[in-house]
């Protein structure tokens, strides 16, 4: 069998797939595991962290969806696209901050810079 796991980053698979730290019942698994079972834990990570990942995706989408249909609701009002957000920025006090907004409005990091 050809082994992929890696001892070193192994917590960091394990935040990916779970959204937390290794606690220390998985460290004791892990160091008792044979390299056999220790790949087999490995691949169930890297399956979860993909499984999160596309979970992410999808909310990222549907936060964006959300999102814009309320833009496009107040540009009806008669503003256009950059006060618009900037109004739902205060609304959610942002105070400015672009990327605490997004975080705010479940945006991926980067789409309203991107977006324009």
């Amino acid at each position: 069998m050809r082994y992929t796991y890696d001892s070193s980053i192994v917590s960091d698979l394990h935040k990916e797939a779970t959204g937390f730290r290794p606690a220390p019942d998985f460290w004791a698994e892990w160091n008792q595991a044979s390299a056999d079972e220790r790949q087999y834990i490995w691949d169930n990570l890297l399956t979860a962290a993909e499984h999160a990942q596309d979970l992410q995706e999808q909310e990222e989408q549907e936060a964006i969806r959300y999102f814009e249909t309320r833009v496009e609701n107040l540009l009806h009002a008669g503003t256009d696209r950059a006060s618009t957000i900037q109004l739902m920025m205060e609304a959610a006090g942002a105070q400015g901050d672009l990327e605490y907004f997004e975080f705010t409005q479940g945006l991926p990091f980067g789409y309203l810079t991107k977006a324009g």
